[in-house]
């Protein structure tokens, strides 16, 4: 699913999105850590093309949580904040218009 629906987001041609949809499109593409590394490319790949808007691509790497931190509620909290300081250190260095992966 995620193969189709974000290469539409980013406005690739060829995919069903309006103007005003475009307008609100994403600055970055956020994967869990159930995605594989395989996954990423895929749906990277998908997303490349003509009037595909760049955005930073951020993917969860479970190895960078520590081991005793058991999943729920903790560990959605770690993951959360890891995103938010990677995706405002983003902001701050202009880098999150960039077709660029960043794991966390």
């Amino acid at each position: 699913m995620a193969k189709s629906e974000i290469p539409a987001l980013l406005g690739v041609k060829g995919t069903t999105v309006t103007e005003g949809e475009k307008e609100k499109s994403p600055a970055a593409v956020i994967l869990g850590g159930g995605y594989t590394q395989t996954d990423l490319e895929e749906i990277r790949a998908a997303s490349q093309g003509e009037g595909a808007k760049a955005v930073a691509w951020v993917k969860v790497d479970p190895t960078k949580s520590p081991p005793s931190l058991p999943v729920g509620p903790e560990y959605g909290r770690a993951v959360a904040k890891r995103t938010k300081d990677r995706l405002d250190e983003l902001v701050r260095s202009g880098k999150m218009n960039r077709d660029e992966v960043h794991l966390i």
